[in-house]
């Protein structure tokens, strides 16, 4: 897939295809230690389109969102660690942060309700998640910012 038209393609691959074997074939893309980054980080970032973007039956787009969720925890880059994907936490991040962009401009809500969730664990949130509730924090007021700008 071309990346401008990433989304585009998965509509069309949705289409075609059916949710079920689209959706499947991209969480096995993103477990898979076939992958490289690049590909990867792709991949991720089209679960959160199919995720965020309304055009997914309620359940399935329930799942891949957890399953977004869970790659903000540090057991899942142990994983990734362990697939020698990302050898160190800041290149895992790196393979979030196009996903994580792309959520914070479509679903600002889902960021700040992850936001939430880390403030409510407190420290122990420290011990569980790869990102910080302040850098998550960062990062909206970061979109709304560029978002006032414009």
């Amino acid at each position: 897939m071309r990346r401008r038209t990433l989304l585009m393609d998965i509509d069309d691959l949705i289409e075609m295809q059916g949710v079920e074997l689209v959706v499947g074939a991209f969480r096995y893309l993103v477990r898979s230690s076939l992958q490289g980054g690049g590909n990867r980080a792709a991949a991720i970032k089209a679960m959160a389109y199919m995720a965020f973007t309304g055009n997914l039956p309620e359940r399935e787009a329930k799942t891949l969102k957890e399953e977004l969720f869970e790659f903000l925890s540090l057991d899942q880059y142990e994983k990734y660690k362990e697939l020698q994907v990302a050898p160190d936490l800041s290149s895992y991040k790196s393979l979030l942060e196009p996903m994580l962009n792309f959520v914070v401009h479509v679903n600002p809500q889902w960021i700040s309700d992850v936001i939430n969730k880390l403030n409510i664990e407190g420290d122990r949130s420290s011990e569980r998640y790869v990102y910080t509730a302040k850098e998550l924090s960062k990062l909206l007021s970061d979109h709304q910012k560029s978002q006032g700008a414009q």
